[in-house]
């Protein structure tokens, strides 16, 4: 069911302290890893889950404890000193990450922390990797309590760590050369005669805010997928330009009964458009979550044999599929190991809103308008420095990337297509030419219509009042928030560098009434806040200052 926020006036201060105490802090030499790498062999049950069906790409994996003190440690007054905040959620920090194969652990920072699902206890993390040039390297870090997943871009490697299916609580690292990744193939999407799109799904138009319900099949990790999914989408959508009343959040998670054993993805797919067996009550579901839209996760094989004599099907149920955009039915299947794997999760939403592929064919769905294309960069002199946005996909070498049995070695990278010449790719154009391919422009007409499908019954709301309290420890900020309003279903905190609040960041969203920001440097700060439910995000509300502090008491 919908879950709403309900929060009250609190007039005596119970979160916000001057100072902290000392139980509440540890002075420490130097950061904490997140993971310390062990030094035994993972069984062949757990190399095979943490593989994530992906043997020819694997490079290294090993087993790992985690020290989850390392995701609430700030600096001190120079590199020799650092803060165990203790498990506060915390944002603006960096983190270490050890790694296989390499000296010197990666360095994160963490941009923005998340809590996506109301009355869940978990948090997520976003940002990027500090000790590197590539333009393409974040991270996305969803942790519930004793388990966490991960996705860490760097350079021509990604890194896995997922939890692995013990009694244990056992965790492993994994390292993957991405060009020998296993692809998607390029039929994932259907598209419904332009006589079934009627007046409705492409004129009434929402607040932008497009709520989705997960459907997990047994054996798949539930929440920390839809989160990872979700935070994934969201920093898309803003390093792309796309305005941040265009976002996705999750209206509810729901795990399905029996498993779809010897079925694929188009298979799975038609039980949700033809609303059969699990799937009678999907419209009521909808409605009850609060939903626009539905993705149902599945256990990935690459082995299984569907039948099929083209791509639907021939590599087993791998990738994912959807519906295009189609009010009636919204819905997708992704085959879980490419939620981690690739950007499988963001392309195939990314078509129930109305995207199609790069390089289009006649027989190729067209996408909403015509500038909803993906984009590739091709590089014939060095093809392993050829890459696509989200939309594209992995073809027969003449209208994508080129796909071969299920590997490719063209990169499909954290943007969608803009022709803004301000967002580049390695200094490249994310679209060219006089036709430009544009998700951008697409995205933001596309998702206040999806967002407005289903209605919106409640009001936007208006703005909390916001306030910031100094902990007197360096960078330490207690930050909380108060409104008497009981629609809200998630909270948007934004930070400036100037008094006039120009070129905001977004550092925390979800449903909690207060959080704790780092500041790095001396220097003035700004704060806003804003209200949001399924009609929208209120204005800003007041603002209020931030700084450092230089020391810790």
């Amino acid at each position: 069911m919908k879950t709403y926020i309900h929060t009250y006036i609190i007039l005596t201060c119970v979160v916000i302290c001057a100072s902290l105490s000392a139980s509440e802090f540890q002075t420490l030499e130097h950061l904490k890893s997140l993971t310390q790498l062990k030094s035994a062999q993972l069984t062949e049950k757990d190399m095979m889950q943490a593989s994530l069906n992906n043997p020819k790409a694997l490079v290294a994996a090993r087993y790992i404890d985690l020290d989850f003190d390392a995701l609430s440690i700030i600096q001190g007054k120079d590199q020799s000193e650092f803060i165990n905040l203790k498990n506060k959620n915390i944002s603006g920090h960096y983190l270490t990450v050890d790694v296989p194969d390499m000296v010197k652990p990666l360095i994160l920072f963490v941009e923005n922390v998340q809590n996506l699902i109301p009355e869940e206890n978990i948090t997520t993390y976003t940002g990027y990797v500090v000790t590197s040039k590539n333009q393409n390297n974040f991270f996305t870090l969803s942790m519930q309590e004793n388990f966490l997943m991960a996705k860490i871009n760097f350079g021509e490697f990604l890194y896995i760590i997922t939890p692995l299916e013990s009694d244990d609580n056992k965790h492993a690292l994994v390292k993957f050369k991405k060009s020998l990744m296993v692809r998607d193939t390029e039929d994932d999407v259907i598209e419904k005669s332009k006589k079934n799109v009627n007046y409705v799904e492409k004129s009434k138009k929402g607040a932008g805010n497009v709520r989705i319900l997960f459907y997990f099949e047994p054996g798949v990790w539930t929440t920390l997928y839809a989160t990872l999914s979700i935070a994934e989408m969201n920093a898309a959508l803003n390093r792309s330009g796309v305005s941040p009343n265009n976002y996705l959040s999750i209206a509810g998670t729901k795990m399905l009964n029996t498993p779809f054993t010897g079925l694929c993805k188009l298979s799975i797919l038609y039980k949700m458009l033809f609303r059969n067996n699990q799937f009678t009550n999907i419209d009521t579901d909808l409605i009850s979550y609060g939903a626009d839209i539905a993705v149902t996760f599945v256990k990935a094989n690459t082995g299984q044999d569907c039948g099929f004599v083209n791509s639907f099907g021939i590599y087993g149920r791998v990738g994912g599929i959807a519906q295009s955009f189609v009010a009636n039915d919204p819905f997708a299947v992704i085959a879980d190991t490419y939620a981690l794997g690739d950007l499988t999760s963001l392309h195939e939403i990314g078509h129930i809103l109305g995207g199609a592929h790069a390089k289009l064919t006649a027989n190729s769905y067209q996408g909403l308008f015509p500038y909803s294309q993906g984009y590739m960069h091709e590089d014939h002199i060095n093809p392993n420095n050829s890459w696509q946005t989200i939309m594209g996909s992995y073809g027969d070498g003449n209208d994508d990337c080129e796909f071969q049995g299920v590997y490719s070695s063209c990169e499909r990278i954290n943007y969608f297509s803009n022709p803004d010449s301000i967002i580049t790719y390695n200094n490249i154009q994310m679209s060219t030419g006089t036709a430009a391919r544009n998700m951008k422009l697409s995205l933001e007409n596309s998702m206040p219509i999806v967002s407005g499908w289903r209605g919106n019954p409640v009001q936007i709301p208006q703005a909390p009042f916001l306030s910031a309290t100094s902990a007197q420890c360096y960078g330490l900020n207690y930050v909380s928030w108060w409104t008497q309003q009981s629609t809200i279903t998630e909270f948007k905190l934004y930070k400036s560098f100037n008094i006039n609040f120009t070129s905001p960041t977004l550092i925390y969203n979800g449903q909690n009434t207060q959080t704790n920001i780092n500041i790095l440097a001396f220097g003035t700060k700004y704060l806003r806040i804003k209200a949001c439910n399924s009609a929208g995000c209120s204005a800003y509300s007041n603002q209020v200052p931030v700084d450092r502090y230089p020391t810790c008491n």
